[in-house]
């Protein structure tokens, strides 16, 4: 049972109400959903200082476990601690804050990663491990795992096609004439997705049991679920359609429109497989009625309406496709299935198998064994059960913060939850920011935690017993409210509980609380621009797009800097005229960037990208691969244009360097 208590909040500090009492609270676990801009760091240093202050429960920096999710904001971390410390040493020189800040060189502040990797260098014994592992980098990763499931398939092909069917049939279904990459990827992507849990080989047993079950009807499958959704999707959809083509409708074909809006809509209320698969085929759409002779009719909306209704039309058609086949043919795949799924399994199980103690034999490890091996260590019998290791962190560590919590997967949670005592977590994230579930992060575990905990507001602080509690920091203060309206009428269009695992309503839209913007203030709305590509003379863009798209960020930056545009200065609480480093311009990806740089650079303004181009894009490498290249082939002018230009190699002369790659 949880004992919770809250500070009162002073007088004279600039917190919120809500970042108060996410910095005071104690008592057992607790979840802080802290949006865009709401001061989430200072949020979590101001905590961590005041843990370490707490005259009446102090607990010492080295006894907390901070993880952050890059080493990046583990250091800034580390540095603002630090800077508080200091802060308070000017006011209270204690040997205590002195000693505090010597302990935060060895504090835990790190990604988890880095703590794992502790954890194995002080317990490797426990698990058999050399203690002179060392983490392979991509390129060994990648050739080990390729070299480990060419010997593995070897053993599979060797046999008889009629002693290893399901093998083989296995191998055909993904497959194509020319090679079998397909399937070797999805080894590769299965195995991935095993170790993302805590158990792989229970989670790949599993998937065996769901063909295991005696299914009467598809929307009793796992897969007849995803499908019934897809198909009530696209029945949705169809209707808003009808209902734009209703909006448009004219006065000779209004009762055309209407009328199937209203069959569509019947269809959209059912939630069963059969019902919908009845009102499709039942459904006839018929001739749209003829426009009216000599009578003005305005084609453009006319024509607007029957684009609505082709597209409902494509859309019904499409479920009418899905749901045409019998029902149990779906379970007739699924009962085919099978052998191939546990021939699947039983291949990744191998390929696992091997691939570790193949690592074992280079000594090597890769990232998803630092967390396994952590896990490893602290369980015991099972990945409930801590083990001595474990038990002694529960008593060591006060408290076990997490940054970044949305995009935590479930073999980090196993190990967070083994090194806390139950009633010791701090969790900050925002689920609307989880962006790394194409890494296997399980934003699920955020969003649990939030429907579960009982809210702050709620809770009697003297009396309550809970499993945890929620506090939300919606309040932005880094945006003006013009911003905060512009993405706030964006996502309430976009982003619901199938897209974006939230429902962004009132609750989760960001509220305004920059207290030092003027209100008043004016041109200062979101804007979106759209480049219509010109053409020259000749039908020829002049332009590619990303130089045109670079070229009208440029003209607009140039504007701004000429026109003096005033911006806040968060450091003097006024206001100043723009200046270059004021801007950045965000990605989706860096491709572009080069095409940016060269823009910005003609157009005089200052720029700098911070690109990680991978090791075969350094300037040294490129030079080595045009040698090779000319050597095997001395008429590739630019190769050799390459080497010429480079001084390591020591040509200046081009004629000499092709006629000598000809001898």
């Amino acid at each position: 049972m949880s004992s919770w208590s809250l500070d009162a909040k002073p007088a004279h500090v600039h917190w919120t109400d809500a970042q108060w009492q996410a910095i005071s609270l104690k008592g057992g676990n607790i979840l802080v959903a802290a949006a865009a801009g709401s001061g989430k760091t200072a949020v979590l240093v101001e905590r961590i200082v005041r843990r370490i202050m707490d005259p009446e429960d102090s607990a010492e920096i080295d006894h907390l476990l901070i993880v952050t999710f890059t080493k990046a904001a583990a250091a800034e971390m580390k540095e603002r601690i630090g800077e508080r410390i200091e802060e308070q040493l000017q006011t209270n020189p204690s040997l205590y804050l002195q000693r505090q800040r010597q302990l935060l060189n060895r504090a835990n502040i790190s990604t988890l990663h880095s703590f794992c990797q502790e954890l194995i260098r002080n317990y490797y014994y426990d698990i058999d491990v050399d203690p002179k592992v060392r983490i392979a980098n991509d390129t060994e990763r990648e050739l080990l795992k390729e070299e480990v499931l060419e010997d593995v398939l070897e053993r599979y092909y060797s046999q008889p096609v009629e002693n290893a069917e399901s093998f083989f049939e296995l191998v055909e279904a993904y497959s194509n004439d020319r090679s079998d990459d397909g399937f070797r990827s999805l080894v590769f992507e299965m195995y991935t997705r095993s170790r993302a849990h805590p158990e792989p080989n229970v989670w790949l047993e599993s998937l065996v049991t769901m063909y295991n079950d005696a299914y009467t009807h598809p929307e009793e499958t796992i897969w007849g679920t995803h499908l019934l959704r897809a198909i009530k999707e696209k029945v949705h959809a169809a209707k808003n359609a009808l209902a734009k083509a209703l909006e448009l409708a004219l006065e000779h074909n209004y009762e055309y429109f209407q009328s199937k809006l209203q069959a569509v809509q019947m269809m959209d209320e059912y939630e069963r497989w059969n019902d919908i698969r009845d009102a499709v085929e039942q459904f006839t759409w018929g001739r749209m009625p003829a426009k009216p002779r000599n009578q003005d009719i305005d084609e453009d909306t006319l024509e607007r309406a029957k684009a609505y209704r082709d597209q409902s039309k494509k859309l019904l058609e499409d479920v009418a496709e899905l749901l045409k086949p019998d029902p149990t043919s779906y379970l007739e795949v699924i009962e085919a299935m099978k052998p191939r799924i546990v021939q699947l399994v039983e291949i990744v199980k191998a390929f696992s198998e091997h691939y570790r103690a193949m690592k074992r034999e280079k000594t090597l490890i890769d990232f998803d064994d630092l967390e396994h091996f952590a896990l490893e260590i602290l369980s015991s019998e099972s990945i409930r059960k801590p083990s001595e290791a474990a038990l002694f962190y529960q008593g060591h560590f006060e408290e076990v913060l997490t940054d970044e919590y949305q995009d935590t997967n479930q073999v980090q949670e196993a190990i967070l939850e083994l090194l806390s005592n139950g009633r010791n977590r701090f969790m900050v994230g925002d689920v609307k920011q989880s962006i790394y579930r194409f890494r296997l992060a399980e934003p699920a575990l955020f969003i649990h935690k939030h429907e579960t905990y009982a809210k702050i507001d709620d809770l009697d602080v003297e009396n309550a017993s809970t499993e945890g509690v929620k506090i939300d920091l919606s309040s932005n203060f880094r945006s003006r409210h013009t911003v905060l309206n512009g993405v706030n009428y964006l996502f309430e269009q976009t982003m619901d509980k199938e897209v974006g695992d939230v429902t962004y309503d009132e609750s989760q839209s960001l509220q305004y609380g920059n207290i030092h913007y003027d209100d008043q203030a004016s041109d200062y709305d979101p804007e979106v621009f759209v480049v219509e590509a010109p053409s020259d003379a000749h039908g020829e863009e002049s332009l590619t797009k990303v130089e045109q798209e670079a070229q009208l960020v440029a003209n607009k930056i140039q504007r701004l800097v000429h026109e003096a545009y005033p911006v806040f200065d968060k450091q003097t609480k006024a206001t100043r005229p723009v200046e270059y480093r004021d801007f950045a311009i965000l990605m989706r990806s860096l491709p572009s960037a080069p095409t940016y740089l060269d823009v910005f650079k003609r157009a005089g303004i200052p720029v700098y990208s911070d690109r990680d181009e991978g090791y075969f894009r350094r300037v040294e490498v490129q030079v080595m691969l045009s040698l090779l290249r000319v050597i095997d082939n001395p008429y590739q002018d630019i190769p050799l244009a390459r080497c010429c230009a480079h001084q390591s190699l020591g040509c200046v002369n081009m004629n000499w360097l092709k006629s000598d790659c000809k001898r």
